[in-house]
């Protein structure tokens, strides 16, 4: 049988499943603490886990923090299952689970014993082990103890009762004929050996939770006389098979890096009853199993575990909001989903729908294509756009620029305009746009008599452009073109626009022929034109570049620290104070041993210095 427990900080970080997460520890029994989770967030993948029964404690004040989790496999069934240490809270739900403690204490008041209970920090289960061929009963106590928080005082008292109710559960337990494993994060350094920094050890072993945890396993603290009696009731169980194990380390600082140069300390514990001992064959810690700011530790047992037939009311599979009866407030809070139909075309099968009713229904959908009008973001520019006086001229049309202005014409109408400001026309036709943007929409008309294409500017009432229809295009005898008579509009699109369009100050339409544009001079000076255009783009974009640079210079280059002369790292005061805020640069390198040449040296520089004031 073996037992394994993780403060896994936080429960939906894991980047695995978790039902592969649990079956890759091979183990029988796994408590998680730090949850993080609250009952209302709680997912269904994570409270139910085929193959394994759950158990949790939430806080009752606090999202997203603290909190417990028991799995167990349907193999080790448990008996019997509570939610805290008081027994109060299992005890209002359902007295069947109870395990014979109701918390009638007189050293704790029934409000107390509900205040200890209520951030979520035990898990109770009692399960059925055959040991030498004979059925022992055994309780695990799955905790997550508090932390004392050095600037809040009331935190250090809060956990020694914590502890202190601890002790008098297990030791009741044991009592009543139990044994019992504690396994968790105690959130304390028993030993010096137990910290990568323990400083002056008599100092070291004074601290009140140390005093606790020295007694609680039965052990003589500095201060008492050597000579009393103690009854060892509880052994930690990875030093009884490790004495003088060192750097045996469960808990890193993730923002130091210590875990690289294996910095840390032991807060998490596997205890056991002094009888019981016996029974245990190994206790060992998994730091290669990653995944929070602890690792994992674990014992194997000598017994085997016997199921129970039914679980525990406890259990998740009995919540309301996973067997259908309740379901969650955040499910009537959603959005609907709103599902778009889109008409597609398509030919019913004419074994299930007559013929004239599926060609009628064709004609349906296809009226109801020919209404679906596609509706297409304007540009920007299209709102800028002035009116402007009518530009007319003629030009002959070209292969490849207009499309076919209806289905039954097959011919094809083509503009062709040159832009160049340096060219002067004599045309009183012509006339120059001194707004770029107008190019980027047009509508355009083609009428039969007039045999020409009007090409308006958006914006424009009764500006027009026509163009005429080549004399090879496909016209009739009587020089009619060969399309119905009807003026359709359609949209121009300009699709290619140069970095001439935009840097001109006016732009000419102009009349051009054939013999232009078969001229090699002519485009020899344009293209001309455009490389020296480009050029000077290219040099006033560089020089703005330039400009912004010397303006924004950004932030200057970090300085390199003492010991290993790198690149050091920029962090901010998180702590309250009067340097909160203030920005500072330290060594890259992961927190160690002062000794351990790769380990972060004292290098600290203030990226302000404080000012100092003269003297008067």
């Amino acid at each position: 049988m073996k037992i394994l427990s993780w403060n896994i900080n936080g429960l939906r970080t894991l980047k695995r499943p978790l039902k592969e997460t649990l079956d890759s520890f091979n183990a029988d029994i796994i408590c998680f603490q730090e949850t993080k989770v609250s009952r209302s967030l709680l997912e269904e993948e994570l409270a139910i886990v085929e193959g394994y029964s759950s158990y949790y404690s939430f806080p009752r004040w606090q999202s997203g923090y603290s909190g417990v989790a028991t799995y167990c496999r349907d193999s080790c069934q448990p008996e019997r299952a509570e939610e805290g240490l008081s027994g109060l809270i299992t005890g209002q739900n359902c007295h069947d689970d109870s395990l014979g403690f109701n918390g009638n204490f007189k050293e704790f008041t029934s409000q107390e014993l509900m205040l200890l209970d209520a951030e979520g920090r035990a898990v109770v289960t009692s399960h059925e082990v055959q040991c030498n061929k004979k059925v022992e009963k055994l309780v695990i106590i799955n905790v997550y103890c508090p932390r004392a928080d050095p600037e809040k005082p009331e935190r250090a008292d809060f956990k020694l009762r914590f502890y202190y109710l601890l002790q008098k559960r297990a030791e009741k337990l044991v009592q009543n004929g139990f044994h019992v494993i504690i396994v968790g994060d105690l959130n304390t350094a028993h030993k010096p050996i137990d910290h990568c920094d323990p400083g002056d050890e008599v100092e070291f072993s004074l601290r009140p939770d140390r005093l606790w945890l020295s007694s609680f396993l039965g052990e003589c603290s500095p201060n008492e006389d050597n000579n009393k009696e103690h009854d060892i009731t509880f052994i930690d169980t990875f030093r009884h098979f490790n004495k003088s194990h060192t750097e045996a380390f469960t808990c890193w600082m993730t923002s130091t890096g210590a875990r690289q140069t294996n910095y840390g300390t032991r807060l998490d514990y596997i205890l056991c009853n002094r009888n019981f001992i016996s029974h245990v064959m190994s206790s060992i810690i998994l730091p290669e199993i990653k995944g929070s700011d602890h690792c994992p530790i674990a014992i194997e047992l000598r017994c085997d575990p016997v199921a129970s037939r039914r679980c525990p009311s406890l259990c998740t599979k009995y919540w309301l909001e996973f067997v259908g009866k309740q379901q969650k407030l955040s499910l009537f809070l959603r959005q609907p989903v709103q599902v778009t139909a889109q008409i597609t075309d398509f030919q019913p099968v004419n074994s299930y729908i007559p013929k004239r009713r599926a060609n009628s229904h064709s004609e349906t959908v296809s009226k109801k294509k020919q209404n679906v009008q596609k509706i297409s973001q304007k540009s920007i520019t299209s709102f800028f756009v002035p009116q402007t006086s009518t530009l007319q001229t003629t030009i002959p049309s070209k292969q490849g620029i207009l499309d076919s202005v209806d289905n039954s014409t097959n011919s094809n109408l083509n503009i062709f305009t040159t832009i160049d400001h340096h060219y002067s026309s004599k045309n009183s036709a012509s006339s120059c746009y001194s707004n770029p943007h107008m190019l980027f929409s047009h509508t355009a008309c083609v009428s039969d008599d007039e045999k020409s294409v009007n090409i308006i500017p958006s914006g424009s009432s009764e500006t027009s452009m026509i163009c005429s229809h080549d004399a090879e295009s496909d016209c009739n005898s009587d020089g009619n073109l060969s399309s119905q008579s009807s003026t359709k509009s359609f949209s121009l699109k300009c699709e290619n626009i140069t970095k001439n369009f935009l840097q001109k100050s006016t732009y000419c339409v102009l009349e051009e022929t054939d013999e232009q544009y078969q001229n090699p001079s002519f485009t020899l000076n344009t293209t001309k034109n455009n490389q020296c255009q480009e050029y000077h783009i290219n040099n006033q974009m560089e020089k703005q570049k330039q400009l912004w640079k010397s303006v924004l210079c950004g932030p200057q280059p970090p300085p390199l620290c003492k010991g290993h002369k790198e690149p050091c790292v920029l962090k901010t005061v998180k702590k309250q104070g009067p340097n909160n805020g203030r920005q500072f640069f330290t060594c890259a390198h992961p927190e160690g041993r002062a000794e351990n040449p790769e380990a972060k040296c004292n290098h600290f520089q203030w990226v302000n210095p404080p000012k100092v004031k003269g003297k008067r």
